[in-house]
């Protein structure tokens, strides 16, 4: 009979402990014109699947510039109502650790600035994911010294990727159009986002990287969109047949289209478009800081036109050689200098691996 007991016992210091923490009200040292933000709320209108509609509600609740306080299973504010219990200490000693370790919470003071901003993230995110014509309105309720703070939130439709194509500021460059293609993200009937062309971007660079242009950079590349779907607007001057058009698409649930120009352009550096070749290729295993690169008191030895130069040969030049990728002579690449890069960290006897170029 003593176990029941004790359990008895606590839910009564539990329930007892609860009383004591309600009587400290959450909003008791507000002004008179201040009001808790007690709740904020997403209401998602979107074509997505239910389970990426809620991963998306997720990815836009974490962008919020401002958030309620923490509330135990939702309801109850203890971190609050401990921060009201000793609100003259916390007043005059802002850097507390426990406000630092948020053990302990201020009432968060709903802002009516941070909403502009929050559609504005919301909006600025949604269009980074695809969605160019999301629509954002809030609503903000009061009971008594609470706020609740309501986001209603349309995404509108995804735009797929019907045509892509390139237009290169110089003719050598261009030659390379079919070698950027293979492997593009950017592909028929794929839907578009801003995160897929900045990778797409990224890969580019890198490809173009590896025939030699050393100074070429991601800035260098654009991305030029046409979201007129021209199934529907086929005939722009008969606008009832286009209103036809585009209602009978969204019956049939289809997307629409846009058209990518990927641009590729000049900047103000002369050299972007100008192809590198490595020279020579100094490897110094034992390397300890810049004067290595002008010591002449250092060993040197060539092995297969590279120049190794060390004070000690505590690794095989032979087994060095093998993991170097970049030569003499041949045009720079992106992927050779990764891959010597990768090979030289693989083989764990380097506390790290640095190339100058």
């Amino acid at each position: 009979m003593s176990q029941p007991i004790f359990k008895l016992r606590l839910a009564l210091v539990l329930v007892i402990g609860l009383v004591i923490f309600a009587g400290c009200s959450t909003t008791k040292h507000l002004n008179e014109n201040e009001f808790l933000l007690r709740k904020v709320n997403i209401k998602l209108n979107t074509e997505r699947t239910l389970a990426e509609k809620g991963a998306l509600t997720d990815q836009l609740y974490s962008i919020m510039p401002q958030q309620p306080n923490t509330y135990l299973f939702g309801v109850l504010p203890y971190k609050v109502w401990l921060y009201n219990m000793r609100y003259k200490k916390y007043q005059q000693d802002t850097a507390n650790f426990q406000l630092a370790s948020k053990v302990v919470e201020k009432p968060v003071v709903l802002d009516t600035t941070i909403i502009n901003r929050t559609k504005n993230n919301i909006n600025s995110f949604l269009r980074n994911q695809g969605f160019f014509y999301a629509t954002v309105r809030d609503t903000v309720k009061f009971k008594g010294k609470k706020a609740y703070v309501t986001y209603r939130v349309n995404t509108g439709t995804e735009y797929v990727i019907d045509e892509l194509n390139y237009e290169v500021a110089d003719d050598e460059l261009g030659a390379l159009i079919g070698k950027m293609k293979e492997g593009t993200l950017l592909t028929k009937g794929t839907v578009y986002s801003n995160t897929l062309a900045g990778q797409e971007r990224n890969r580019l660079t890198n490809v173009i990287k590896d025939y030699g242009y050393y100074r070429f950079s991601a800035d260098n590349i654009e991305f030029e969109l046409d979201t007129l779907d021209k199934e529907y607007f086929r005939n722009l001057e008969n606008p009832f047949e286009s209103a036809i058009n585009f209602i009978a698409l969204n019956r049939q649930k289809k997307k629409p289209t846009l058209n990518v120009k990927t641009i590729i352009h000049r900047r103000d550096d002369s050299l972007e478009f100008e192809k590198f070749t490595f020279k020579n290729v100094i490897v110094i295993p034992d390397y300890v800081d810049t004067t290595d690169l002008r010591n002449k008191a250092l060993t040197e030895k060539e092995v297969n036109g590279l120049i190794f130069r060390y004070r000690e040969q505590y690794v095989n030049t032979t087994i060095l050689d093998k993991k170097i990728f970049i030569r003499p002579g041949n045009l720079y690449s992106q992927s050779d200098y990764n891959q010597t890069i990768r090979q030289l960290n693989d083989l764990g006897v380097f506390q790290y691996v640095r190339m100058f170029v």
